[in-house]
């Protein structure tokens, strides 16, 4: 179980997670159907600027600019199939370190920690 503790002066949050609950989400992330919506909606956001860069002169639509794909900030969110066993593989060795600390941040105020 992932442990995270937070400390203020006012408050105290302790928020358990456990691994069966990373693994849960491990599957989600890394479906073929998420992947797909991704894209799509990636492609919808495409047109929509695209759309955004015309600029009306005189009754005419031109291009504000073109911009090279290159050029163009990535946006791009993949999963790939890989990733879904090495996740696991990292969640499976987290197991062995029970106890371990991974995490542990101290201001003025403010206390954070992750355990395992």
């Amino acid at each position: 179980m992932l442990k995270i503790k937070v400390k203020t002066a006012k408050q105290k949050i302790f928020i358990p997670i456990p691994y069966g609950l990373l693994k849960i989400a491990i599957i989600f992330l890394s479906s073929e159907h998420i992947r797909k919506r991704l894209a799509n909606l990636q492609r919808e956001e495409e047109k929509e600027t695209m759309e955004g860069n015309r600029i009306e002169t005189d009754g005419e639509h031109e291009n504000n600019k073109k911009v090279d794909k290159k050029e163009r900030p990535s946006s791009e969110v993949c999963f790939a199939p890989e990733m879904k066993k090495i996740l696991k593989l990292l969640l499976k060795e987290l197991r062995r370190y029970r106890g371990l600390e991974l995490i542990s941040v101290q201001s003025k105020d403010t206390f954070v920690s992750i355990k395992l």
